[in-house]
């Protein structure tokens, strides 16, 4: 199964969800959306691209079925969202799968071991170094967070682009309806701070980026941030 029949597969199912459930994933099957029986039963077949991509859907859709986040609308469509971005940008698989799950270990929705044993220890690590932790024996987490993650960028620069197109989804879809004002600057500033230099970095290699490292380098603009 190839990467674009993968992702062909993947919107065919979305579009009948929405149709037959309204949006809502709470009572879907993801097993109504497996594979063929010949894909599993060949560990080597689990290398390939395709089947990899539907793996991290339906384990997406198992582990959100029953999550909300505080805009109208399923958790499961704001991965997914960051996955195709990192399809349509020419991103790898491994980067694709990151993005289905980047919110997964740290909303405790799947383990870590989990996500290793279907979609391989390059997701899995990746997945790590996009998680904060919930609880941290740092005064200040939130820079040694962004030490992490920068570590993790040398090895795996689209770790970044993940981050990135993470936060462009938030603030895109309604972030700043749902946060307090006071909230809203804090991660605007943090942004500003962390994000947006680590992602200059990255579209130097990865040009297709840059539109949105500098739509979000906007958004957290000291006179925007002032505005809210």
């Amino acid at each position: 199964m190839e990467e674009k029949q993968a992702w062909r597969m993947i919107r065919e199912r979305v579009v009948l969800m929405n149709r037959k459930r309204n949006g809502s994933v709470r009572q879907l099957e993801p097993s109504g959306f497996s594979l063929r029986a010949e894909d599993l039963e060949d560990p080597s077949n689990l290398e390939r691209d395709g089947v990899r991509l539907i793996l991290a859907f339906n384990l997406l859709l198992t582990a959100l079925k029953d999550a909300r986040r505080k805009l109208p609308y399923p958790s499961f469509l704001h991965c997914l969202q960051v996955a195709n971005w990192m399809y349509r940008m020419g991103f790898s698989v491994t980067a694709q799968c990151v993005g289905f799950h980047h919110d997964s270990v740290e909303d405790g929705l799947l383990t870590e071991e989990t996500i290793a044993r279907w979609l391989g220890d390059d997701v899995r690590a990746g997945v790590s170094a996009l998680s904060r932790p919930k609880c941290s024996s740092v005064a200040d987490p939130v820079p040694e967070y962004w030490r992490k993650l920068g570590l993790a960028a040398r090895q795996k620069p689209e770790i970044v682009a993940v981050k990135l197109m993470d936060q462009v989804d938030n603030l895109h879809s309604g972030f700043f309806l749902v946060h307090s004002p006071e909230r809203v600057a804090e991660k605007l500033a943090e942004i500003r701070q962390y994000l947006v230099p680590l992602a200059k970095e990255v579209q130097q290699r990865h040009p297709l980026l840059r539109a949105y490292v500098n739509v979000l380098d906007c958004w957290c603009g000291e006179d925007f941030i002032q505005l809210v």
